[in-house]
């Protein structure tokens, strides 16, 4: 399977949690709809380098290792991204924010395990007319780019396994909200606790980058 980018929505993206690590849901939670960038096929051979008297370096090769692997450029949305977030740091604490009852807060904080969350991402193709599913997914790294004047995006480096070949998806956008700069607020202290109380700093861009290691 090669990656490739469609017209419009001609090749899409989704996304679901697991439930059972390795198994891919039937279908994905959400669609990116302003996603760039595919899952690509990797793999590795061991190489047969016996003396055979030719020519080439070598005369067979044998599969030893499959995955999938490809950097995600997307906006930061409040539906689908904090799978993303969920994978990375490991653990979701969800309650109600204080004084609602259908809205909640996801601290998200790093998780003491080197077995985070996984997720499986799936790709629908027209062109190709054929669907994939690539389960155990998880975040490796994340950098997101904040700037005057624009969306709040992201760059997502993801891993997993081999695609596997599922039946036809039937996409359906969920609406989403996306973050603009005067929607976050950057405050710096010694310790978590006194961040409430902290002032805020004026920015013009940042680069946050959090790396699995």
């Amino acid at each position: 399977m090669s990656a490739q980018k469609g017209i419009g929505r001609q090749v899409q993206l989704g996304i679901a949690k697991e439930t059972t690590r390795g198994t891919s849901p039937a279908s994905p939670t959400y669609y990116l709809a302003w996603a760039e960038g595919l899952l690509e096929e990797k793999y590795d051979n061991a190489v047969d380098i016996e003396a055979f008297g030719v020519i080439e370096d070598s005369v067979s090769m044998t599969r030893v290792k499959n995955w999938a692997e490809s950097v995600l450029k997307i906006p930061v949305l409040d539906k689908s991204f904090p799978l993303f977030f969920l994978s990375l740091l490991g653990t979701d604490t969800p309650a109600l924010h204080s004084g609602e009852t259908v809205v909640y807060d996801h601290p998200m904080t790093v998780l003491q395990t080197p077995q985070h969350p996984t997720f499986s991402m799936y790709i629908h193709d027209i062109l190709a007319g054929q669907d994939y599913s690539h389960a155990n997914c998880v975040v490796k790294k994340m950098e997101i780019d904040y700037a005057l004047k624009k969306f709040i995006d992201a760059s997502i480096t993801i891993i997993g396994q081999k695609g596997v070949q599922i039946s036809a998806l039937t996409p359906s956008q969920v609406a989403e909200n996306r973050f603009v700069p005067q929607y976050l607020t950057f405050k710096q202290a010694s310790a978590l606790s006194g961040l409430n109380s902290a002032s805020a700093t004026q920015v013009k861009s940042l680069k946050l980058t959090i790396d699995q290691n």
